[in-house]
């Protein structure tokens, strides 16, 4: 959702419409404070957990790769290597792995 918004914003920077350029701008906020977060990352074989302001007092976990459920302070995620855009959905407590080479 949020590539969506980015480049619709773009496209109307670059033709010169503020007041559009900036309503999508405030979408992409609005996802984020919602609790959608996006991410294109390179991964190696291991486990990964999603945690809050440099702090594991808040984590999130999962036990299954490429997609699933979080799980509050749940175990580390197990990820095989590879580059990979992650989806993070705080509000429905999902996350997704999308290999990069399978978009």
């Amino acid at each position: 959702m949020r590539p969506l918004f980015r480049n619709i914003r773009r496209q109307l920077a670059n033709e010169n419409k503020f007041i559009k350029c900036s309503r999508y701008a405030i979408g992409e906020i609005v996802l984020v404070v919602i609790g959608i977060w996006e991410l294109d990352i390179a991964l190696k074989n291991g486990t990964v957990k999603f945690r809050s302001r440099d702090s594991w007092n808040k984590n999130w976990g999962g036990n299954t790769f490429p997609n699933g459920n979080t799980v509050f302070r749940g175990y580390d995620i197990p990820v095989k290597a590879g580059n990979y855009h992650v989806i993070l959905n705080l509000f429905e407590n999902t996350y997704t792995f999308i290999k990069k080479e399978d978009q």
